[in-house]
C-alpha cells in the first residue's frame, strides 16, 4: 500500500511541475491581468533585474580589493537575511491566497 501512495504522491507532483514550467513558457501579456499571467511578468521582470544587479555586483567586486570585497559580502548576507525576512513580514496577509509569493 505504501509503495502505491508513494507512486500517486510522485505522479502528483509530476503533473504539478509540467503544469508549472508550461505557465513559465508563457509569454507576458501586460494586457492580461490574470493572476497567472501578472506572475508571469513578474517573474520576467524579476530575471531582468536579477540580471542587471548580478552585472552590478560583479562589477562592483572587480574592482575592489580583497578587504572590500569581504566587508561588501558581509553586508550583502546581512542584507539578503533583511530582505527575506521583511519579505516574509509584509506578505504575511496573503499567506494561502493567490497573490502569495511562494
Amino acid at each position: 500500500m505504501e509503495i502505491v501512495m508513494r507512486r500517486i504522491l510522485v505522479s502528483a507532483c509530476l503533473v504539478v511541475l509540467a503544469a508549472g514550467s508550461v505557465a513559465h513558457a508563457q509569454e507576458c501579456d501586460r494586457n492580461d491581468d490574470s493572476q497567472q499571467m501578472m506572475n508571469i511578468c513578474a517573474d520576467l521582470d524579476y530575471k531582468s533585474a536579477d540580471a542587471k544587479l548580478n552585472k552590478a555586483y560583479q562589477d562592483l567586486i572587480g574592482g575592489s580589493d580583497a578587504k572590500a570585497r569581504k566587508l561588501l559580502q558581509t553586508a550583502q548576507r546581512a542584507w539578503i537575511a533583511f530582505r527575506d525576512a521583511e519579505c516574509s513580514y509584509s506578505a504575511a496577509d496573503s499567506e494561502g491566497g493567490s497573490i502569495y509569493p511562494c
